[in-house]
């Protein structure tokens, strides 16, 4: 009694406010409310400690989706800067623009990857050529000269089509490998005998 205290908690029961609106109340509006009855109720008083009042724990009413996201996070970061109806329409949709931008920087480091795994695709082709065409040649152990004119112009007919390819900067160490490729090739053949090639062509670098 001196210390005007009970010796163990005691629960009461007691009533609750509430705050209540109808369907009907602008979103806007419904924030506004919010933020003022935080800014009143929110204090720590005798009966609650700070940020007691308002909140979520209410069964009489449905709570609604604006309501949640307000005890959640917050007043929307962009209803501070545009106007209610341009914030509310930019979040409303913020759920399907975010993996769509996620997608998009996804293809955009893709396409590259993609490119090189082309490029590289279309000069493993000529490799390909040229290695069949150096197995005919290994295994041949007296070739005569018509068959080696045969090879010749295949390999005449392989490095002009190399030329012919329109290949990026990045590339143009792959362009000459490729090339020495098939030097190396053309010399196996016949060392006395250079493989012909027209001076005029070039390979396009783009």
């Amino acid at each position: 009694m001196a210390r005007d205290l009970p010796p163990q908690d005691v629960t009461l029961v007691s009533t609750t406010a509430l705050l209540v609106a109808k369907k009907t109340l602008n979103p806007e509006a419904a924030y506004d409310l919010l933020d003022a009855a935080s800014a009143v109720h929110g204090v720590p008083s005798f009966f609650a400690s700070r940020g007691d009042f308002p909140n979520q724990r209410v069964e009489d009413f449905p709570i609604t989706e604006e309501t949640r996201r307000y005890f959640k996070t917050g007043r929307p970061f962009l209803q501070n800067y545009l106007p209610f109806w341009l914030a509310n329409f930019i979040e409303q949709r913020f759920v399907i623009l975010l993996p769509a931008i996620a997608i998009f920087f996804a293809l955009v480091q893709m396409l590259p990857r993609i490119h090189a795994y082309h490029m590289r695709s279309r000069l493993a082709r000529w490799y390909q050529e040229i290695k069949l065409l150096e197995d005919d040649i290994l295994v041949t152990k007296a070739p005569d000269a018509q068959q080696r004119l045969q090879w010749q112009t295949a390999l005449q007919d392989i490095e002009a089509c190399v030329m012919a390819l329109a290949i990026p900067q990045t590339f143009i160490r792959d362009i000459y490998v490729l090339k020495h490729a098939i030097r190396m090739v053309a010399d196996s053949i016949d060392p006395r005998v250079p493989t012909a090639i027209a001076p005029e062509d070039c390979s396009r670098i783009i």
